[in-house]
């Protein structure tokens, strides 16, 4: 039997990437109303577990500032993602949609790192 030595950073990866999985495809099937075929599934998939990875490897290293700041980015992208969505019927808002989603992730992911160092070189810096 496989037990986890780390259960809880794996619980909350797991939950980042159901939900952020259920994000995308309300947001696309439903909000957008097109219809979805299984490359969409499957690059929902791979987006939703390689965030879910990457926070929870973040929470087992302890790097809770970068995976705070790294949730952050993709909570304010899924927001402009669905702003976008509703307000860019014209034809572009699915496109302009995913890649803000894609471009506030890579924002908290690199701002979270930034942060993190800043937050280390502090500690190991003072007197």
């Amino acid at each position: 039997m496989l037990i986890l030595k780390h259960r809880l950073p794996w619980l909350i990866g797991l939950g980042v990437a159901i939900i952020s999985f259920m994000l995308l495809y309300i947001g696309v099937s439903l909000v957008l109303n097109n219809d979805l075929t299984i490359q969409n599934i499957f690059a929902f998939l791979g987006f939703s577990i390689l965030a879910g990875i990457i926070v929870s490897l973040m929470l087992i290293y302890k790097f809770h500032i970068a995976a705070t700041i790294f949730m952050l980015g993709l909570t304010i992208g899924f927001i402009q993602m669905y702003q976008a969505f509703w307000d860019g019927m014209t034809g572009w808002g699915d496109l302009i949609g995913i890649l803000t989603l894609f471009i506030w992730s890579k924002i908290g992911l690199a701002l979270g790192f930034v942060m993190q160092f800043a937050y280390y070189l502090y500690k190991k810096l003072r007197p």
